[in-house]
């Protein structure tokens, strides 16, 4: 509803060079649906676009836009101002030449600008807007899901615009001003902001110090490319603009800091983007887990991927701020709700039915409240069940004692098992796989990513019919290449590389122990791409965390001539063996889990029994060293395939038959859902986090690896498990 005053508005569009994207922006504006009294102008500065300038001048002729031109280029500032006195008696709203509006975006601003008579401007949610940002906070975003703007922006327009958010400056891609406000404040500070940035904040600043606010539209989305308005000027206008507000006004980047750690309009990002949610039609799935990311979470992304043309997968995990959070991170939504499940639960029901889910698929109960476990049953839904280690038979993920090695006698397993991770207080085993029973026999299919894991697992629960079936890696390999020995004399070293986050139980002290045992020749040099749970000796050259898509690049770097697996327990599938079959490199591994079975066949591909202790690997790899000298540079050829011996697949076999999503879009209104969005802090590293990352990356360094050695394993795992819960790698890679 447009306010009774009424007030005319330039919107004013400074133009220098980007010929598509200033069509794109002016003919969004014309085409918009507003009510209010406006003027487009653009203003054509120095542009050294001919094809850009002519544009304007035909659009000018036939009467769709005000058109000024400089002479010689002023500057985005200068143009600014020049536009904002060419009629002192209207509004302004500045719009970047790389934007794009749609609907009555402007009457939503204007009636936003005038509930308050000290709002001195306006700003509307952008993909790319700093604190504004939609909708990831402080980031670059790309559109959500399948919307474009004009949907995306019919979104926004049914939320209540609340403007008793205040915000500490406005940002100048999309920028209602009032007239009022420049009246008190004066215009944009050319001096000292030169050729652009850094000036809509000085001007707020000044604004607030005449008691005016700056609040934004939460009803309005407006895009931002971004990039095209500075080019490539960017960084130093930035850097420029920092000084001079430092200079000016010392508590502004404090008060920035603490709008963005409030995060008031959090919860209005989250309601969007459940709306977003209802919306559409597509399939949605429930995945439960734990939160301690690793392969279930790589394989959970690896599905979304994988499906992503069919459906959508959400996840309900256990929260570190509340029982437990839903959320979506799949087609740039960035969607998160925390629940408290005594207060929470009906809630989280009407939320969960809203959705309109298809299926339930359970990769893991660790840490997962119980009441969660027959959200299937409660939900009216199929379920499936991944068995992504051995939680289900005795609470110990990985059937290690104490010490990370695997209790492979039948007899001593429960007891050492529990030594590592003890039942519940005063639950008997008895009772743990009678529980375990009754959750697995009530699931529709159960999957294990191996047939190893399926013996496993069938020797504690005999009527469970298990699926094999390959993680969907398999499905983007298809085939792994041939197999190539490197070049190698019998002059040379044999460079072993380990890869991986290597806990014990993936084989650290096995590597260490390796590595540090004595070869008279010297004929072995050790490698590990990645870390280990603590820092190895110097003995093992250590190259830090990596990301998943630098993998193949490391090893060509580091150049290895076998891949080395020295597993203490048995894997279910590996994603790492995946990488290393990819390099068609040589590989060497212990005799567990997949790894038999997934190198069945493969030449230059050697399974070696997992307790053979330091002399025996150190002895099989000087064998296989000989070898590798009388075959250096040969190629063996690999007719094989990616799933093995197993006929289950994903893409053909996965959820069949799923109907639409046919919800509808609103049903959660934002004040049942203010209280369960998060802040900034799972956007980022926390406090504890920040100081545990600088801990890992000091202890790379040889002095505080040799002090670390001294510190028990326990106690490293307490502060660790003190400063966060999240794995290393998370955090290595966290920002």
């Amino acid at each position: 509803m447009l306010n009774s005053q009424i007030r005319e508005i330039d919107v004013i569009v400074p133009v220098y060079d980007g010929f598509e994207e200033t069509r794109a922006c002016i003919e969004s504006v014309l085409a918009s649906t507003n009510r209010c009294t406006h003027h487009v102008i653009a203003i054509n500065d120095g542009s050294p676009n001919a094809k850009l300038s002519a544009w304007l001048e035909e659009m000018a002729k036939a009467g769709k836009l005000e058109l000024s031109v400089n002479e010689k280029n002023l500057g985005f500032v200068a143009t600014v101002n020049k536009g904002m006195k060419l009629n002192t008696d209207r509004d302004v709203v500045l719009v970047n030449s790389d934007t794009l509006v749609a609907n009555d975006w402007l009457d939503r601003l204007y009636s936003c600008a005038y509930e308050r008579a000290n709002i001195a401007t306006v700003t509307p949610f952008s993909n790319n807007a700093e604190i504004f940002s939609f909708p990831t906070l402080c980031k670059s975003n790309e559109l959500v899901g399948d919307y474009d703007v004009e949907s995306l922006d019919k979104v926004f327009s049914e939320q209540v615009s609340n403007t008793s958010i205040t915000f500490p400056t406005a940002v100048g891609f999309c920028m209602y001003i009032k007239r009022e406000a420049l009246d008190k404040a004066g215009y944009f500070d050319e001096e000292a902001f030169g050729r652009g940035y850094g000036e809509e904040n000085d001007f707020c600043l000044r604004c607030t110090a005449q008691g005016m606010e700056h609040v934004m539209a939460t009803n309005t989305f407006v895009f931002h490319e971004g990039g095209v308005s500075f080019s490539d000027e960017k960084i130093e206008r930035v850097e420029n603009a920092m000084r001079i507000l430092d200079e000016k006004y010392p508590h502004y980047h404090r008060v920035v800091h603490e709008h963005i750690q409030q995060n008031p309009v959090e919860a209005i990002r989250q309601k969007v983007q459940l709306d977003l949610l209802l919306g559409n039609a597509r399939t949605k799935l429930l995945h439960i887990t734990h939160h301690m990311g690793g392969g279930v979470q790589f394989h959970i992304e690896e599905l979304q991927r994988c499906f992503a043309d069919r459906f959508d997968i959400l996840l309900l995990r256990p929260s570190e701020e509340k029982d437990v959070e839903l959320s979506y991170h799949f087609a740039n939504y960035d969607f998160r709700l925390h629940f408290d499940l005594e207060d929470d639960w009906e809630l989280l029901l009407e939320i969960l039915r809203a959705l309109n889910f298809k299926g339930v698929h359970f990769h893991h109960l660790m840490r997962v409240p119980e009441k969660i476990w027959p959200i299937a049953q409660i939900l009216n839904l199929e379920c499936d069940v991944t068995l992504h280690d051995y939680y289900f038979i005795n609470g110990n993920p990985t059937l290690t004692d104490k010490n990370g090695v695997y209790v492979e006698n039948l007899d001593e397993r429960e007891e050492k098992c529990a030594e590592h991770y003890p039942l519940p207080e005063g639950m008997t085993l008895q009772q743990w796989h009678q529980k375990m029973k009754n959750f697995l026999m009530g699931a529709k299919r159960v999957y294990a990513p191996c047939q190893a894991t399926a013996d496993i697992y069938n020797l504690y629960f005999r009527e469970l019919e298990i699926i094999v079936a390959y993680h969907t890696d398999a499905h983007d390999i298809e085939v792994y290449p041939d197999v190539h020995v490197p070049e190698i004399t019998e002059k040379d070293k044999i460079r072993v590389a380990v890869i991986g986050a290597i806990s014990r139980e993936k084989g650290a002290d096995v590597l260490e122990h390796t590595a540090c045992h004595k070869d008279p020749l010297n004929r072995l040099e050790f490698h590990l791409i990645g870390y280990a749970y603590k820092p190895l000796r110097e003995t093992v050259e250590q190259h830090g965390a990596y990301r998943n898509e630098e993998l193949q690049d490391l090893i060509k770097k580091i150049n290895p001539h076998i891949i080395w697996f020295p597993a203490q327990w048995p894997e279910t599938y590996c994603y790492v063996l995946s990488s290393a079959m990819q390099s068609g490199l040589p590989i060497i591994a212990s005799n567990l889990g997949s790894f038999p079975e997934r190198l069945h066949g493969r030449p230059a591909s050697y399974i070696k029994p997992w307790n053979i202790g330091p002399e025996g690997w150190k002895n099989a790899l000087i064998e296989i060293r000989e070898w590798m000298v009388a075959h250096s540079g040969q190629v063996f050829a690999w007719p094989n395939s990616a799933f093995g011996q197993t006929r289950w697949r994903y893409t053909e076999q996965y959820l069949p038959g799923v109907g639409s999503d046919t919800s509808a879009r609103n049903l959660i209104t934002l004040d049942k859902i203010e209280h369960l969005a998060s802040g900034p802090a799972n956007q980022a590293l926390s406090r504890k986090e920040a100081l545990l990352k600088l801990l890992l990356k000091l202890r790379e360094l040889p002095p505080f690896r040799r002090l670390l050695r001294l510190v028990p394993f326990e106690t490293q795992r307490k502060i660790k498990r003190l400063l966060s819960q999240k794995p290393i790698h998370d955090i290595l890679n966290g920002d």
